[in-house]
């Protein structure tokens, strides 16, 4: 018998390639399927092993079932793309972003004390409770819902902040009550369609020191809009960015 010929393609990648289709998770409801996948991204920096990846997998789908169950807007197919950087949120380790309207892209630093999973039992849920949000809301970083004015990427930081400290419990430090709440919605209000070019002025840090001005003002600005409304904050989760403003300001 002849010797069966190589692949052309490399072990680990086969092993990485059965890895993902392992962890394709479908659940069928109501005649369609909602679907969950983990993509775990290797690099020089970090090799993920499969109990990390067990792991991952494990917090990801637990914490889906809760956020579905709150926001039945997300959408039935959801991606979690995972890979290692020391790009990362200084206190956490860790880091995620809603990179498409079905796709949450997390960082995770494995070079911190204890690597990866400690970081990932301490920190995922509540980072996936603030970027499923995103997803449900259509605020996403390709691919999601038009924008109109600076003001949408406040009222999203906002909502989702408030959403994670609500139901998840993370009460996240740019989600602290600014000193001049009010002063500092105004500003942003007044914001030029320019203010895009200077996003992470006024999202992260401002030249004046001034920290995450829009992730906290937008955090009060939800708050009041609940406060004011009498509305819960999962009822809002599609509610145009005006309509946030005149809950939080009706005058």
């Amino acid at each position: 018998m002849a010797p069966r010929p190589q692949s052309p393609i490399p072990m680990r990648v086969r092993i990485a390639r059965r890895m993902l289709l392992m962890l394709l998770f479908v659940v069928p409801t109501s005649g369609y399927a909602q679907q969950f996948r983990l993509r775990i991204i290797d690099s020089p920096l970090h090799r993920f092993t499969p109990t990390e990846a067990a792991l991952i997998d494990s917090v990801a789908r637990a914490t889906l079932a809760e956020v579905r169950a709150l926001l039945p807007e997300l959408p039935d197919r959801v991606e979690l793309e995972v890979e290692a950087s020391r790009d990362v949120l200084a206190f956490s380790g860790e880091g995620g972003v809603a990179s498409t309207p079905t796709t949450v892209r997390y960082s995770v630093d494995p070079t911190r004390a204890g690597g990866v999973a400690p970081i990932v039992r301490a920190h995922l849920r509540a980072t996936l409770f603030h970027e499923l949000h995103h997803l449900a809301r259509g605020w996403t970083v390709e691919g999601g819902k038009p924008r109109t004015s600076f003001m949408d990427a406040v009222v999203a930081e906002g909502m989702a902040t408030a959403f994670a400290r609500e139901y998840a419990g993370f009460d996240a430090p740019w989600g602290a009550r600014p000193p001049n709440p009010d002063a500092w919605v105004a500003e942003l209000r007044a914001l030029s369609p320019e203010a895009w070019g200077a996003y992470q002025e006024w999202m992260i840090l401002h030249p004046d020191g001034r920290e995450r001005i829009g992730y906290r003002a937008g955090t009060y600005l939800v708050d009041r809009a609940i406060a004011r409304s009498g509305r819960a904050l999962r009822s809002l989760t599609l509610a145009p960015t005006d309509e946030i403003i005149r809950l939080a300001y009706p005058n």
